[in-house]
Formats: C-alpha cells, structure tokens, sequence
C-alpha cells in the first residue's frame, strides 16, 4: 500500500522564503512539509535535520517485492529501541509527560487495552499505532518537537548505549550507509538520528494536517514486524542496497523477518522470544550494557556471547 501525501498549500503560498536551497527542494518534493517548515523555522533552530528525516519516511513507498539492483551496495540497520538505547522511545516520551504534568493514565491504560487486543488478534496493528499516536495528535510539531527535544536530553541519550555509538561510527568509517528501522514515532526517532549520525531513518510517518499538526489517521503498512520488511525492501531496491552483504541490527523477535532478509543478522540484547531463535540460525549475539544513567556510568563492561549453533552470519 502506498503512503499518500496529505493535502496542503501550494508552495507559493506557503514556503518559507529564507530557507537554504536543500531544503527548498525537500519542500518541493514533499509539499506536505510546508506547514511544519514554516513552524519549524523560528530562526533559532535548524529545520534541516528534522525536515530531512521526516521526508524520507515519506518519500518511501514500501514494496514486499522489491529487490536491490546493485550487488556492491552494503548499508547497516540499526533497530533503536532495546539495541540502541535502553527502553522504548515511547517508554521515554511516556515518563517525560508525567513529569511535567501531561501524562494522562487514561492514555495509557487506552494503549495498553489496545496491545492486549492486538496481541490476541482481535484489533489490527494500525489501530494499535492509531491508539499509540493519540496523546500527540491536534498538537502542532513546533511543541512536539520541543517536548521531544527535552526528553532526548533528560532521558534518551543518558541511555543510548556506547557501544551502539561505536558501532554507528565504525560501519559510517567503513564507508556503510547507517538507517535506523524503528516502530518509534518518526519524530522522535529523527531527533535520535540526527544526534548519532545516522544517513537515514525508515519508520512509520506521521501524518500531518496542512495547518502542521499531528494527526491520528496513520496510514498502512506501519513499520513494524512484516511491515518493516516492505520497508527495508523498498529501501534496499531504492538505494540499491545489497542486502546479502548488509547487516541488522535488533533486539527483538518481532523483528526476524528482517533479521532473515540480510546476510549479516546482528543480535543484540536479545529478547527471552529472540534468543533461541538466534541460537538456532547461528547468529552472532551481543549484550551492550555501557551508558550513563543520569550522567553516571554504569559498571557493566560490554560482553560478546559470540556465535551458537550453526548457519549464515555474515
């Protein structure tokens, strides 16, 4: 299914006039993005990297049957929840809200409710994004993206994981294009993006109304378990990525169908589901326990549990 673009001013009408030529032409390729340039441009603030991040999940129309055209071309995927950092961006955006009085528990007991649903198939997983989506939507992407910009200081990047870092610094060093593949709302991931140096992000975008606020009508396939797959494969075939010589990185057993698609599947963190799946392909696994928890270390050293069993790993 392909992600249609929203309706919106016309470019004349609503493109900043003072922005740098990149951008423009991300304007123009993109003419949904020009509420959220106008806001996003305040003079203090760089519009480049969100504005960048947020076009390309909505420049990708994912196709289940797409294959890569190139054979030289290596990239390596980085899953960001539970493998690049500690918890969900989710979890992090969720503890930030009640911290400043915006948490609602009906909220989150709405979401929960709805996870139970889809985990007993009763609701499909759109709905759950829907669902997900809800305290954001109405809200303008200036204040999003401020709310987000707070909570990527107090609590998201104390979390990441150095030994994530170093691993997006060695593939970029190897001349690899780095993409982060997340269930993480767009907005937040991006922020997260633009921080590590990662080339590219490929998640679920976030509809926007033509005014530049969020809202809750998320379109299929979402970029998550099967889904994320269309992704990657649209990515690959776009990019002319070769996927046989490219690695995954994940924690999670939602995400095997990804984990199977690339010759170099990298566990990380696994999750008690992922685990024997891992030792079962033979797929090297890694714990990444390093980061700062409030500004202080934590005394765990990173440790390689290496390769069990038998199968490709790249």
């Amino acid at each position: 299914m392909q992600l249609q673009p929203l309706k919106t001013d016309s470019p004349a009408k609503s493109a900043p006039m003072d922005l740098p030529e990149d951008i423009r032409e991300i304007l123009e390729q993109n003419p949904e993005l020009h509420a959220a340039a106008r806001q996003l441009h305040n003079g203090d603030k760089p519009v480049r990297p969100s504005l960048q991040m947020l076009a390309r999940g909505r420049q990708l129309r994912p196709d289940a049957n797409a294959r890569a055209a190139n054979p030289h071309q290596v990239a390596a995927f980085f899953d960001l929840d539970g493998t690049i950092l500690s918890g969900s961006i989710i979890q992090h955006l969720t503890r930030q809200g009640f911290e400043e009085g915006q948490g609602r528990v009906m909220h989150v007991l709405q979401f929960l409710v709805c996870w139970g649903l889809y985990k007993l198939n009763l609701v499909p997983r759109v709905t759950m994004y829907r669902w997900g989506y809800a305290p954001a939507a109405g809200r303008e992407l200036t204040e999003v993206q401020q709310y987000v910009d707070r909570c990527l200081q107090n609590h998201i990047k104390p979390r990441i994981f150095r030994e994530a870092r170093a691993a997006v610094a060695a593939h970029i060093a190897a001349g690899h294009r780095v993409v982060a593949i997340t269930g993480a709302p767009d907005y937040a991931a991006a922020e997260l993006c633009v921080d590590l140096g990662i080339h590219d992000l490929l998640a679920t975008p976030t509809p926007l109304s033509a005014d530049g606020r969020i809202v809750p009508n998320i379109q299929e396939p979402v970029c998550y378990a099967e889904g994320k797959l269309a992704y990657l494969h649209a990515y690959a075939a776009r990019h002319e990525i070769d996927l046989v010589k490219s690695f995954l990185y994940s924690d999670s057993a939602s995400d095997v169908p990804v984990l199977k698609a690339v010759g170099r599947p990298r566990v990380v963190n696994p999750q008690w589901l992922l685990l024997p799946v891992a030792r079962r392909y033979g797929w090297p696994i890694a714990r990444w326990k390093t980061h700062d928890l409030g500004g202080l270390p934590v005394a765990y050293a990173s440790r390689s549990v290496g390769r069990v069993g038998a199968g490709r790993t790249g």
